[in-house]
Formats: structure tokens, sequence, C-alpha cells
């Protein structure tokens, strides 16, 4: 079983209290996990309960709190032989909170820690936190969360204690590390819900929020599919909901997609959409986020699918790459569209050779040839020119190849020149007139 990091955050309780340490301590509760009633921890800390109630599913466990949370408390539960030397230790903690003096509270978490390893018999680290009384301080929490030392593995927290932002905040940050750095993935979202205690016979109950987590999982992946035509998040999500078969149309589709792969992408589409379709009537029995994420998944081949042609699909392609800013495979997919669309007037196959040189360098070099431009009827003269500066940019990123004076342009300058390529293309590349190319220019 995978082992997970446990993240806790503790709370100030009533720190305008009168003197003695029932008087700082959470109430004692009797809590039990809601979907294993059976088993059930008498404790004053939720942390306590999840761990007991969890026995070896925690390798690690972060407690954080600001300067005045219940350290000095803390450190009294998990002293179970209480010496003169702890004490003296409790007096210092206690006073150093009240004086809020956040360098002597340091100091002395160690031993708190210390204390807390021995009882729970499990790793701890104890870390300080800004109240977060600026956006300065609240950087300063983020940077504190993001610096752990934290395993890999899943990550889960607790977000029954602390002021009302602090879950917030930590589960912000544990999903920034997930995102960011590999081998982290979020776990379990915990609540210890003791004001439920009257309706569960005076015991409350430790909800699991995942479901929570998964709605941000899904989100992640829905985004990441729609802009970057990645699928590998999107098909672990769905996995047990989906069969291989699908699975394996949807990574080949998205592949075809992003190597522009693109002779049978109408064929393809159909049958996506097909499945798609299928997987549909089953809709009920689908997670919610899955179903909400269907029509994002039938999006794109439901467009390609509707094309008359393999060039008008592709132009559709590219203006789908160039809407998400996809500004190379956007080229690639209108240069296609083009070599395409002349092999259809030609009646040739762009992709085969004549005397070792293939159609596709033939047929763009019959277009650009200096006598078919003056020939061409009015609506369709610069075509020349768009599919010259067009088979520039193309070359640029097959061959690597710089421009002309040396100087590689801006992004908004290549996706305002490529917006009016595709623009033109779109609107003219299907023009009829188009077909007496091979009256004006012989294919050589």
């Amino acid at each position: 079983m995978k082992k997970e990091t446990l993240f806790l955050v503790l709370g100030s309780g009533e720190r305008h209290r009168m003197p003695g340490s029932a008087d700082r301590a959470y109430q004692r509760t009797v809590y039990f996990m809601a979907e294993r009633p059976e088993a059930a921890v008498e404790t004053s800390f939720v942390g306590e309960a999840i761990l007991k109630l969890n026995p070896g599913r925690f390798q690690q466990v972060f407690v954080l709190g600001t300067v005045d949370a219940m350290w000095d408390t803390l450190y009294l539960h998990a002293t179970s032989a209480y010496a003169e030397a702890d004490d003296e230790l409790y007096v210092e903690l206690y006073d150093r909170i009240e004086q809020r003096d956040e360098e002597g509270v340091r100091r002395l978490l160690p031993h708190v820690q210390e204390r807390l390893q021995a009882h729970f018999e499990c790793p701890f680290e104890l870390h300080l936190i800004p109240v977060g009384r600026s956006h300065e301080e609240l950087w300063q929490t983020f940077q504190t969360l993001i610096e752990l030392p934290i395993p890999r593995g899943l990550l889960s927290l607790d977000i029954t204690h602390g002021l009302r932002y602090q879950p917030f905040l930590l589960l912000l940050a544990l999903h920034f590390l997930q995102t960011t750095q590999t081998g982290l993935r979020l776990g379990s979202l915990f609540y210890g819900a003791h004001e439920l205690r009257h309706q569960f016979g005076n015991r409350a109950p430790i909800f699991d929020l995942r479901p929570l987590l998964e709605l941000m999982q899904w989100s992640i992946a829905a985004r990441t599919f729609a802009e970057n035509q990645e699928v590998n998040e999107l098909l672990q999500l769905m996995r047990g909901h989906i069969d291989a078969a699908l699975t394996q149309e949807l990574r080949s589709y998205v592949l075809q997609l992003q190597f522009n792969l693109l002779s049978d992408i109408r064929a393809r589409s159909h049958r996506l959409c097909r499945r798609l379709e299928q997987l549909e009537q089953q809709a009920e029995a689908l997670p919610l986020p899955f179903r909400m994420i269907l029509p994002t998944l039938k999006r794109v081949p439901d467009q390609i699918r509707t094309a008359r042609s393999n060039w008008e699909a592709m132009l559709k392609i590219a203006r789908n790459h160039l809407q998400h800013d996809r500004l190379g495979l956007a080229v690639m997919a209108a240069f296609e569209a083009v070599v395409h669309r002349l092999g259809e007037i030609y009646q040739v196959d762009p992709q085969s050779r004549v005397k070792g040189v293939r159609n596709q360098s033939r047929l763009i070099d019959t277009l650009l040839h200096s006598s078919v431009r003056s020939r061409l009827p009015a609506p369709l003269v610069d075509i020349v020119a768009h599919v010259r500066a067009l088979r520039q940019l193309r070359n640029q990123i097959a061959h690597a190849r710089p421009a002309k004076n040396n100087q590689q342009p801006s992004a908004d300058v290549l996706r305002r020149q490529l917006e009016t390529i595709l623009a033109f293309l779109e609107q003219h590349l299907g023009d009829p007139a188009l077909k007496q190319l091979p009256q004006i220019r012989a294919l050589f």
C-alpha cells in the first residue's frame, strides 16, 4: 500500500482563558471514520484520531500552527509520564506562547516534536507559520509549505482546526506541489465534524472529503486536454470507467493530432465520436465530472468529422491549434491542408514520390511558380503570398531554419501572421476557381 504524508493545522483554541491546561484543550470527543463506524477513538485532537484509526497508513506527519497555537497543550497531551523537567519546559513554552515570542517558541518546538514522535511512533515535523495579516505573510506561509521535505507519495490534509483560511491555503499549496513536482499526489481531505456528534450518539464522524480533491483533478485534466491535447491525466481518472479499447483509441487519436498524422483523421474522428456517443448512453453510471467532460472530449473530433474533405479537416485542426496557442502545430496542419487541397486538384497523392521527389514539394513549387500569380482570378491572387509565407514558417519549424534576417519573430507577431494566413485559407482554399491550376501550370 502506498504510504502517505499527513498535514495537520493546529489551532489556538481559546487564548483568553483561565489558567490550567484543561481550559486550553479541545473538548475530548469520540471520533470515528464515517465509512468505518465500528472503530472509534476518544481524544481532544482530530489528528490523533486520524492516525489511530488508520494505523500504518502515514509515513510522515507535518503539524503547522501560528505562534499562539496550542503547542503547550499538545506537549502535555503527548506526555504520558509527567516529570519535573516536563513541567519546566511546559511553563517556558506556555510563557513564550503568551508573549507571542516566535523565536522562543521555535526554539522549544523540537522538544514537542520529540514527544509527539515517541507518543505516536511516527515521524513528526512541527513548523511555525505567520497569522496571515498581510499578503506578504500569506506568501511566507506558502513558502514554508513548499520548502518542507515532503517524501514522495500521497498528500493528505486535515482541515478541522486552524484559522478558517489556513486549511484552504494549505490545500492550494499542496495542489501546487503535486502539479509542479513528480511523485506527489493529493490523497484524502479529512474533516472531524465535532458539531455533528449529537446526530451520531455523541460520537463525531471524520469525513474523508476526497471527492473535492478528485474534482480538482478532473478540472486540471479537462483543461490540460482542451489546451494541450494531453490525455494521460484524464485517462488515469477514467480508469475503471472506460474499457481498454476506448483508452487506446483516445491515446492514438491525441498522438495523431500532436504529430500531425492527419491523412485518416476524419475516419478516426468518426470512430471516436461513435465510441463516445455510446458512452454517453451509459452516462448515469459514470462519475459526474466525467459526464461533464464528455462534450469536451467530443468537441474536436465532432468538428473534424463534419469536414467534407481531408484538407478541410486539417484547416479545422489548424484553427484549433491556433486557438490554444499551439502555433507550431497550427503551421504544420495549415501547410498540410494546402498540400492536400493541391493534391485533390492535381489528383495525386501528396505523400507519394516521382523520380525521388515527393509530390508535396512538387505541388507547392507549382503553386508558387512565378507564372501562376498573374493568371489567377482576382480573389485568389494573394494565395501565392500566403502560401509562400506559410512554407517559410513550416520550413523554419521542420528544418530549424532561422529567418532570413536571423531574427526570431515574437510570439505575438507570429500569431498575427498565422491568423491572417489561416483566415485567408479558410475563405479561399476551397474556391472552385483553384481547379484551373492544372491549366495554368502543369505539375512538373
